[in-house]
């Protein structure tokens, strides 16, 4: 016998009895030995469930929505158990169930810019008829190493905008433009003119970089470096604006031009342009988030500040107070995590403090550092704290 030649399960694998469409474009997907680990798949897509298992596991259904397709296109329909790693093609492997998505006409996208030179980065604007977009299902391309897409946004199920960086030494002329989105593609042979080099212009790398070496975002007070070339020769004759606002230029060079967010730009979608003083960049995207939490102190149960003169010892409860937090996220402390030295902490507690701009999150100290001093970074819904820090024994 190999060792590990075989693996014993608890039930049967699952099965699907039918696959049932409903007006709201959602799919009914039901069968046998479904359960809160079943996961189903479009011709290998995954379709997100609407809702929790409807029924048990002898008879039981699940509503989801079918990843974008194209018209009429016959989707296999398979579900797997996470759990054990079955699937509904053990038993169901020479006629699995399909999925016929509804008929459409031929995918047609619409650009609000069909011509750029070469050495710019540029916003893309395209809208699309017979196609939806889903963020992280779209790829876009430009059938050329020469044109990179660096980042897309979804405005809306037929509409998205992307940052593209042309590269100066592009070879000039025509290239294709191609939108996958799930199943759906729109392929458009030389719809996209590649034009002659303008030595004037500004050329800004993407993505813009915080200055803040534990932050990647960009939000109002963050100190930001535009990157890239010809992008002016000193701050008196740069202009910088996001959304037509003028935005003071704190330095600049031919490489490098700084500035700081405004303390009251609304968060969301923003266009920024560079003027060096002698020409103006195109539009790029910029996204402007909320403000990172900020760590304003950590102390013991006694209220010392943990430090050399009150230090922590493993097992040891101290409580972080953190601001820029909706204080909404007490009721749900899944969303803090607080990770120390590098070691996770364990959560106690978040409770929402007195002032109601901010929370205190109690943490136990896992183990001992011997006496260094440590980083501690608190974590709300995945953004990260710059980090405080404490003395541990």
């Amino acid at each position: 016998m190999l060792p590990g030649g075989f693996t014993l399960v608890g039930k049967d694998p699952p099965a699907i009895t039918s696959v049932t469409p409903n007006s709201d474009g959602s799919v009914i997907v039901a069968g046998a030995n479904l359960g809160p680990a079943s996961s189903v798949y479009f011709d290998g897509l995954p379709a997100p469930a609407q809702s929790a298992l409807n029924g048990d596991a002898t008879a039981g259904s699940l509503t989801v929505t079918p990843p974008l397709g194209y018209g009429g296109q016959n989707a296999s329909v398979i579900v797997y158990d996470l759990g054990d790693g079955q699937n509904s093609t053990i038993y169901q492997t020479g006629n699995p169930p399909t999925y016929a998505y509804p008929a459409l006409g031929a995918p047609q996208i619409v650009m609000a810019q069909y011509a750029l030179p070469a050495g710019v980065s540029s916003m893309i604007d395209l809208v699309a008829t017979n196609m939806q977009f889903v963020d992280g299902q779209i790829t876009l391309g430009f059938g050329t190493s020469d044109m990179a897409v660096r980042r897309i946004w979804v405005l809306a199920p037929n509409h998205i905008i992307a940052n593209a960086l042309i590269s100066p030494g592009s070879t000039i002329g025509s290239t294709p433009v191609s939108v996958i989105s799930g199943f759906q593609r729109a392929f458009v042979p030389g719809l996209f003119q590649i034009q002659a080099l303008d030595p004037t212009l500004p050329l800004i790398s993407l993505p813009l970089l915080n200055n803040d070496p534990y932050q990647t975002a960009l939000y109002p007070g963050a100190s930001v470096t535009i990157a890239g070339s010809n992008l002016g020769a000193a701050a008196a004759s740069v202009q910088l604006a996001i959304d037509g606002q003028p935005i003071p230029v704190v330095s600049a060079g031919p490489n490098q031009v700084s500035f700081v967010v405004p303390a009251q730009m609304p968060i969301g979608l923003k266009k920024l342009t560079l003027n060096n003083g002698t020409a103006a960049s195109p539009n790029i995207v910029i996204e402007v988030d909320a403000a990172p939490p900020a760590i304003v102190g950590i102390a013991n149960m006694a209220g010392q500040t943990v430090d050399a003169n009150h230090p922590a010892n493993s097992g040891d409860v101290l409580v972080a107070t953190v601001t820029g937090v909706n204080p909404a996220v007490a009721n749900d402390p899944g969303l803090v995590q607080v990770i120390a030295g590098g070691v996770s902490m364990g959560v106690l507690q978040v409770a929402a403090a007195a002032d109601g701009q901010s929370v205190q999150v109690s943490f136990a100290v896992g183990q001992s550092f011997g006496g260094a001093t440590v980083p501690v970074v608190v974590t709300v819904n995945g953004i990260a704290s710059d980090p405080g820090a404490i003395v541990v024994n």
